[in-house]
């Protein structure tokens, strides 16, 4: 699938054959399909995240933590090293600090949904080594992307107190999703739990 949208897209038809890119993906379409990618990128990381139980994810706590961490760390100052080499040539207008934190970052973080599509279309999803896989991944991107969170507040206005701001509303979120949310899904679950049907409107 991914050589396939390279083949299609702006890297070797439109190059090629802009003519013909043109007439199969119009410019006004594209909006579309960007959509339609994002909703169907929802649908699937929601079937990815009923498959994964807390139960697995506490039970593989440790080691899930160690192979996340390293494979999180490892690609960080590979990426921190590489931005030095690339800051003058690519971003002399940009803070160095800023840009070697988010180039470390961008090398961490993990492209969760293909590896969690080719964990499920090779059958592994239900396996002990797919399970640790699809959980080391999530643990290694929450803490990248909060990381990535940080840095681009701190680029952005150049100082840590609005990283902290950040977090602060962050950890309120979480506290609401898991204090109020959380709770009252769980009632309305033990509500509907007998009925054989669901409504629509229930499942939004």
């Amino acid at each position: 699938e991914i050589v396939a949208g390279i083949l299609l897209g702006p890297s070797l038809l439109g190059a090629l054959c802009p003519g013909v890119f043109e007439a199969i993906f119009p410019a006004e379409s594209i909006q579309f399909l960007e959509l339609l990618s994002s909703f169907g990128l929802i649908l699937f990381m929601f079937t990815i995240g009923m498959e994964l139980r807390l139960a697995d994810i506490r039970a593989q706590a440790r080691n899930e933590l160690i192979i996340s961490q390293a494979s999180t760390f490892i690609p960080f100052i590979l990426g921190m090293t590489l931005a030095i080499f690339l800051y003058r040539n690519y971003t002399p207008h940009v803070p160095f600090f800023p840009m070697t934190l988010f180039m470390g970052i961008a090398m961490s973080i993990t492209a969760f949904p293909v590896l969690a599509r080719i964990i499920q279309e090779r059958q592994m999803s239900r396996t002990p080594f797919g399970k640790l896989a699809l959980n080391t991944a999530a643990a290694g991107d929450i803490f990248a992307w909060l990381l990535l969170a940080a840095i681009m507040a701190v680029s952005q206005t150049g100082s840590f107190t609005s990283a902290l701001y950040n977090f602060l509303f962050l950890l309120l979120y979480v506290i609401l999703m898991f204090g109020v949310v959380r709770p009252l899904f769980k009632l309305i679950g033990k509500t509907y739990h007998k009925q054989e049907l669901v409504t629509k409107s229930l499942v939004a």
